[in-house]
């Protein structure tokens, strides 16, 4: 997987001084297929903190690429702009976007999990300004054992009975992002999200290790 982040940089108004030649400048290495946290594509809006899209896309090459339609890029894209806006500062950057994108080599289980945390180390690494890292975990729930699996693969995930999905800002404990889907207990459902918390700190250790590297 790949996550590579463009911006900030100023939104032009389409009919704007700057015109369609200043809008296609200030789309350079975004995807008109871009997508915010609401569901839209960026456009004419203003506003006083920065727009957060994501352009999520399947490699030709990734193994059953058959399954996944445009819907489902635009789903998982407005799920990574959504986890992604609230960890950052977006006051800091008025009439601006930040564009995410997201290039899925091999999808081998925990996809979104995986582009989450990504994208959140690739913010830190542009210089972006967060209140946290975003790591994320996924639980699957698999049949029929009924074992909890953390960042389940491809092969599990097929067998599993219910999912949980959880982007986490550590140091404030708060929830950027949850999706459940299948048949989960409360008890299970409870279990599955302190797992996932406990990975998340895991892998918010290890993202903190690599930057400090990365800048040493």
């Amino acid at each position: 997987m790949i996550a590579s982040v463009y911006g900030p940089r100023p939104i032009v108004r389409v009919g704007g001084a700057e015109g369609a030649q200043g809008l296609a400048v200030s789309q350079v290495g975004s995807s008109q297929r871009a997508t915010t946290s609401s569901g839209g594509v960026l456009g004419n809006e203003f506003s006083e903190e920065a727009i957060v899209t994501c352009d999520w896309r399947y490699s030709t090459f990734a193994d059953s690429i058959e399954e996944y339609a445009t819907d489902n890029e635009r789903e998982l894209s407005m799920a990574v702009a959504q986890a992604l806006e609230l960890a950052i500062i977006r006051s800091a950057y008025p009439k601006s976007s930040i564009d995410v994108n997201i290039l899925v080599l091999q999808d081998d289980g925990a996809c979104l999990s995986c582009a989450i945390t990504c994208a959140g180390l690739a913010l830190a690494h542009a210089g972006i300004q967060l209140f946290d890292l975003v790591p994320a975990c996924t639980i699957s729930i698999c049949s029929p054992s009924l074992e909890l699996y953390l960042d389940p693969t491809r092969a599990e995930e097929k067998n599993q009975k219910g999912q949980l999905q959880l982007a986490l800002m550590s140091g404030t404990q708060s929830a950027n992002l949850m999706k459940q889907c299948g048949e989960l207990s409360p008890e299970q459902t409870l279990a599955a999200v302190k797992m996932a918390t406990q990975g998340c700190q895991h892998i918010h250790s290890l993202l903190r290790q690599a930057l400090t590297a990365v800048r040493s």
